[in-house]
């Protein structure tokens, strides 16, 4: 300015340094994003959704990148070009502290950052914590060493009850042949997947107007023991249980107590309208036993809801699900079922063979992506916030150099010049980590209903994003205080 140029001039610099400075970061963040999809592509971390960097989103990155060297550069340029050009030649980058003004703008950009970094940090502990929740309830099996395989028998093989009761019971006991086999059964539906309902009547109830409806799923007489629950009261199925006997079923605990609280449910009866494999009038069920509880019907674990379980043998299904336990870790378990399946009849459909625990991972994979993807953001945001905490001591460090030098001759200790750089960010941390947790709490409990065994302000979230924000800000702070510290009094007055 003092040598005649113009503010459009000054304007068009600013203008072109942050294009290129915002130019550069935008490649490198297109190059690392693009790493980071082809790192998900070939993890098969989502296979089910279908993740790629096109030229329409390197594009809107592009437009971004622009649009941000273009608001910084005129921020800057409108901040300097109103200055008087008297009031900037007479000053040296280590005298000049800058101005209030400058001081209150860099300090709120900060406080946004810091709020934008504890909003997905804490948002992300909420969620990582409900997920967690689900994940890790007990849904009444044990999982360890459990393998599933999902059977189906094409309508020309299972067209009457006897070839369905001819084929499972067969290929059981091709399975019980293999050495590394501990327990195995049959059961319609895996645990916490949906069962079908149905209405039921109790205690001989001669009422046929609707009635609740309650989970029911047929097994066999090892499904018990395979998935690992247990029989409270009663006996379980065995293979007297035939389709020529008398009709019998199981119930679980939660409906044994909510029907017959004050005494035993076994030798009650149950009728369940438009029973399993019936057509007209369904018949009366003798309970046999009462077994403990699975999750059925509820992808958040939250409760047992009432299970009505019916003997495979009189109720046959086309579709059912094999259950084998292994003895040891079992990695030959599913080239063995296959084998089975196929020495069993070579034209049934190859099985898919899971885990149980692979199965629910599964079932729960999008809620877990859609964290895990949140939880990367919070950390760039954190990676962000601290690089601009830095960037924001360092600054105030290198402009102040002349005033630490006064200071320490005066006998200030490398203490006070450590409080001093420290308290810098102390307003913008602050009114970040006010303001960033209040939007977390209220992003949260918009999901509150989603939430499982957690809170929107869950203590533990919380006090972890806090935890670890004033961490990153400490190690913001540490080189520029050291920085400070090292400052030789005589240096900084005879740089002057």
């Amino acid at each position: 300015l003092a040598l005649g140029a113009g503010r459009g001039r000054l304007v068009r610099q600013f203008a072109a340094e942050g294009i290129a400075l915002a130019g550069l970061g935008g490649a490198a963040g297109v190059w690392l994003a693009d790493l980071a999809v082809r790192a998900v592509r070939t993890s098969g971390y989502a296979p089910q959704l279908d993740i790629r960097l096109d030229a329409w989103t390197v594009a809107y990155l592009a437009a971004l990148t622009v649009v941000a060297a273009a608001v910084a550069g005129a921020a800057a340029a409108a901040f300097l070009t109103g200055a008087r050009a008297t009031g900037l030649t007479g000053r040296s980058p280590r005298t000049a502290t800058g101005s209030p003004r400058g001081a209150r703008v860099l300090d709120v950009c900060l406080a946004v950052e810091i709020a934008l970094a504890v909003a997905l940090l804490m948002s992300a502990g909420v969620l990582i914590r409900s997920v967690r929740q689900v994940t890790t309830a007990d849904i009444g099996v044990t999982t360890d060493r459990l393998w599933t395989a999902s059977l189906y028998l094409p309508p020309a093989r299972s067209e009457s009850d006897d070839a369905r009761r001819g084929f499972f019971p067969r290929l059981v006991e091709r399975v019980h042949g293999l050495a590394d086999v501990e327990a195995l059964g049959l059961g319609a539906v895996p645990p916490t997947s949906t069962m079908p309902r149905r209405e039921y009547d109790v205690n001989d109830a001669a009422s046929l107007e609707r009635t609740p409806t309650v989970a029911t799923a047929a097994i066999d007489p090892g499904y018990l023991r395979a998935v690992g629950a247990t029989l409270v009261a009663g006996r379980a199925f065995t293979a007297q249980d035939r389709g020529d006997g008398p009709p019998v079923a199981l119930v679980n605990r939660r409906f044994a107590e909510r029907h017959w609280p004050d005494g035993s449910a076994v030798g009650k009866r149950v009728r369940l309208r438009a029973a399993l494999g019936s057509a007209g009038d369904a018949p009366w069920l003798t309970v046999v036993g009462v077994v403990s509880d699975i999750v059925q019907d509820d992808r958040t674990r939250q409760a047992f809801e009432p299970i009505v379980y019916v003997p495979y043998a009189q109720h046959p299904q086309p579709n059912m699900f094999l259950f084998v336990r292994s003895r040891t870790a079992g990695a030959g378990v599913p080239d063995a079922l296959r084998a089975a399946v196929y020495e069993a009849d070579p034209v049934l459909p190859v099985p898919a063979i899971w885990t149980l625990d692979e199965r629910l991972g599964r079932a729960y994979a999008l809620e877990s992506q859609a964290t895990g993807v949140l939880a990367v953001f919070a950390v760039i945001a954190l990676a962000l916030a601290g690089a601009g905490l830095y960037v924001a001591v360092s600054h105030a460090v290198s402009r102040r150099t002349r005033e630490i030098g006064v200071r320490m001759a005066l006998g200030a200790t490398g203490a006070a010049v450590v409080h001093w750089v420290a308290s810098r960010v102390t307003r913008p941390v602050g009114i970040g980590l006010v303001s960033g947790g209040g939007a977390a709490m209220a992003a949260t409990y918009a999901l509150s209903a989603r939430l499982v065994g957690v809170s929107s302000a869950d203590p533990l979230a919380v006090a972890g994003s806090v935890a670890v924000l004033a961490g990153v800000a400490m190690a913001a702070c540490l080189v520029p205080a050291r920085r400070a510290v090292r400052v030789e009094p005589a240096n900084a007055l005879r740089g002057e």
